[in-house]
């Protein structure tokens, strides 16, 4: 019962329901921990410490299969990205709010939006 509290639980949940080939890479703006994803990259080198030059082939070069991404874009880096490299006319949204084991934590009332997207290059 404590995992499906922990932080992230809910969005890896999601994830895995929403992609038919279980074996597929994901990459993910806002997975902090992967315990539940068997195929990841870490958001790190994709997402926090690059040159917003160089993140478009970055992301184009990265071999992964889905990628996960906070809704809506901050990034204009990120939205030209998703326009020319993914299928963004099947993209799968969903709403979440923070998960912590600690149930009077004042941050579990932060709402947030994730999308689903298919890499096509």
């Amino acid at each position: 019962m404590s995992r499906k509290y922990s932080h992230n639980f809910n969005e890896a949940e999601w994830i895995l329901n929403s992609i038919d080939d279980k074996n597929s890479i994901i990459l993910s703006e806002n997975q902090r921990s992967y315990i539940f994803l068997n195929n990841f990259l870490s958001r790190e080198k994709y997402f926090k410490f690059m040159e917003q030059d160089n993140q478009i082939s970055l992301l184009i070069d990265a071999k992964f299969d889905y990628i996960v991404l906070k809704y809506p874009y901050k990034n204009q880096n990120i939205q030209k990205f998703v326009e020319i490299c993914t299928e963004y006319n099947t993209a799968k949204k969903k709403s979440f709010n923070i998960a912590t084991r600690n149930f009077l934590s004042k941050i579990r009332s932060i709402d947030f939006e994730l999308i689903l997207l298919k890499k096509t290059c």
